[in-house]
């Protein structure tokens, strides 16, 4: 489980640096704009160019968020699964337990009988 978590946590950071990368190229492509703008007729094709790099931004921060969303459920989801098994484990014990329990009556109740034959045998002789 720790393991798990680790490696979850790893790949957030990656995800939040992607962000972070998406976010700046986002900036980045707002000020390629503004140049463009500036640049009148001439800096029409540039204009373009940042444009479609916005959106390129705009969809790798959309898809980091949610590969976060994603992870976040999984490790929800093994916590419970982990949570489960715990339970499944002590449940499983409580029976072994149980089982021992039963099986040392049996034998009290085997030792019972078989001296109540024995009295039984006793009796029946005389």
């Amino acid at each position: 489980m720790q393991d798990i978590a680790a490696s979850s946590q790893k790949i957030g950071d990656i995800i939040s640096v992607i962000d972070g990368i998406a976010f700046q190229t986002n900036i980045l492509a707002l000020n390629a704009a503004v140049e463009a703008a500036r640049a009148g007729e001439q800096g029409r094709g540039f204009a373009v160019v940042a444009g479609e790099v916005r959106n390129l931004a705009s969809r790798s921060a959309n898809a980091a968020k949610e590969i976060k969303g994603l992870i976040e459920e999984s490790v929800s989801r093994v916590q419970q699964g982990s949570a489960l098994v715990d339970t499944a484990a002590k449940t499983m014990h409580e029976i072994v337990t149980s089982v021992t329990r039963v099986n040392d009556i049996m034998g009290e109740i085997a030792s019972a009988s078989d001296e109540q034959r024995r009295g039984i045998e006793q009796v029946a002789r005389r």
